[in-house]
């Protein structure tokens, strides 16, 4: 298991703790399809939730291959998600703590295979 260290520091709180992060488990749903030579279209669609955290990844692309080695994509994501207080290990510092995150986007990307 991943192993992190959290630091937090403030006027009222001075405090170091290391952590182990557990595994989320996740179910999910990936397709892909070839319209025409060279062009490829995917999407994904994932999620999880445990010990009372929880996490959403979906995504949508579009690859255009130039050579049989190069590739150039554009697409979307979307990541959502929380983590409680137990999975952090500080618990007994913030009563009721929680982590939310979310991100998303358009998203830009070039493959090389050799």
């Amino acid at each position: 298991l991943p192993r992190y260290r959290l630091n937090l520091d403030g006027p009222a709180v001075a405090r170091q703790e290391e952590i182990t992060a557990g595994v989320l488990p996740m179910l999910g749903l990936f397709v892909s399809a070839q319209p025409a030579p060279g062009f490829q279209i995917s999407g994904r669609l994932e999620g999880g939730q445990a010990s009372g955290s929880a996490m959403v990844n979906a995504s949508a692309n579009a690859v255009w291959r130039i050579t049989p080695n190069v590739a150039l994509g554009a697409g979307l994501r979307y990541v959502s998600g929380h983590v409680k207080d137990e999975s952090l290990g500080i618990g007994a510092l913030f009563a009721n703590s929680r982590l939310d995150f979310r991100l998303g986007g358009p998203q830009f990307f070039a493959n090389f295979a050799f």
